[in-house]
């Protein structure tokens, strides 16, 4: 796989690392989540995807008080 994708035009390369020699479902079992969506929790944008309408051009997040100083 990796070999064939590299002889291919691509903006990246494939390189053998630390999960290469693993089969799909055993990087699944052991570097994924299990935890489940609780039932009726939903994405906001599945159920409205007009929410960006009621979003502003621009936000000044230094009046939020969610900036910091600049450093040097």
């Amino acid at each position: 796989m990796i070999r064939a994708h590299n002889r291919r035009p691509s903006s990246y390369k494939l390189e053998i690392n630390e999960f290469a020699d693993m089969a799909d479902e055993e990087f699944e079992l052991h570097y994924t989540s299990t935890i489940a969506r609780p039932e009726g929790l939903t994405n906001i944008y599945e159920d409205d995807l007009s929410i960006e309408e009621d979003l502003p051009e621009r936000v000044d997040w230094a009046e939020y008080g969610a900036t910091t100083k600049p450093r040097n």
